[in-house]
Protein backbone atom coordinates (compact mmCIF):
# COMPACT_ATOMS: atom_id res chain seq x y z
CA UNK A 1 0.00 0.00 0.00
CA UNK A 2 2.82 2.37 0.92
CA UNK A 3 4.51 1.69 -2.43
CA UNK A 4 1.31 2.51 -4.33
CA UNK A 5 1.04 5.87 -2.58
CA UNK A 6 4.67 6.67 -3.36
CA UNK A 7 4.23 5.75 -7.03
CA UNK A 8 1.07 7.86 -7.39
CA UNK A 9 2.75 10.83 -5.69
CA UNK A 10 5.79 10.48 -7.97
CA UNK A 11 3.58 10.37 -11.09
CA UNK A 12 1.72 13.47 -9.96
CA UNK A 13 5.01 15.31 -9.48
CA UNK A 14 6.18 14.28 -12.94
CA UNK A 15 2.94 15.36 -14.60
CA UNK A 16 4.07 18.99 -14.30
CA UNK A 17 7.08 18.19 -16.50
CA UNK A 18 4.84 17.16 -19.40
CA UNK A 19 3.73 20.70 -20.23
CA UNK A 20 4.66 21.81 -23.75
CA UNK A 21 6.44 25.12 -23.77
CA UNK A 22 7.53 27.43 -26.54
CA UNK A 23 10.47 27.49 -27.04
CA UNK A 24 10.93 23.92 -25.90
CA UNK A 25 12.83 23.34 -22.67
CA UNK A 26 15.67 20.94 -23.34
CA UNK A 27 18.23 21.50 -20.59
CA UNK A 28 18.37 21.61 -16.79
CA UNK A 29 20.87 23.49 -14.63
CA UNK A 30 21.39 22.85 -10.90
CA UNK A 31 22.84 25.23 -8.31
CA UNK A 32 21.71 28.55 -6.89
CA UNK A 33 21.44 31.17 -9.61
CA UNK A 34 19.64 34.50 -9.75
CA UNK A 35 18.34 36.83 -12.44
CA UNK A 36 16.61 40.18 -12.57
CA UNK A 37 13.34 40.41 -14.50
CA UNK A 38 12.47 43.33 -16.75
CA UNK A 39 10.36 44.72 -13.89
CA UNK A 40 13.33 44.70 -11.53
CA UNK A 41 12.27 41.69 -9.47
CA UNK A 42 15.06 39.31 -8.40
CA UNK A 43 14.31 35.62 -9.05
CA UNK A 44 16.45 32.89 -7.50
CA UNK A 45 16.28 29.11 -7.75
CA UNK A 46 18.38 25.97 -7.35
CA UNK A 47 16.88 24.27 -10.46
CA UNK A 48 16.58 26.04 -13.83
CA UNK A 49 14.89 24.69 -16.97
CA UNK A 50 15.96 26.46 -20.16
CA UNK A 51 16.49 26.22 -23.90
CA UNK A 52 20.12 25.59 -24.90
CA UNK A 53 19.89 27.78 -28.00
CA UNK A 54 18.76 30.81 -26.01
CA UNK A 55 20.98 30.09 -23.02
CA UNK A 56 20.41 30.64 -19.34
CA UNK A 57 20.14 34.25 -18.23
CA UNK A 58 20.51 33.46 -14.52
CA UNK A 59 24.02 33.46 -13.04
CA UNK A 60 25.74 32.84 -9.71
CA UNK A 61 27.27 36.30 -9.88
CA UNK A 62 23.83 37.94 -9.99
CA UNK A 63 23.11 36.37 -6.57
CA UNK A 64 26.29 37.87 -5.11
CA UNK A 65 25.44 41.35 -6.43
CA UNK A 66 22.00 41.34 -4.80
CA UNK A 67 22.99 39.92 -1.39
Amino acid sequence: MKLKIIVVAFLLLLSGCAVKTHPPVDWISFGKKCMETYKGTIVSSYVWFYNRRQGLEATKEECNIND
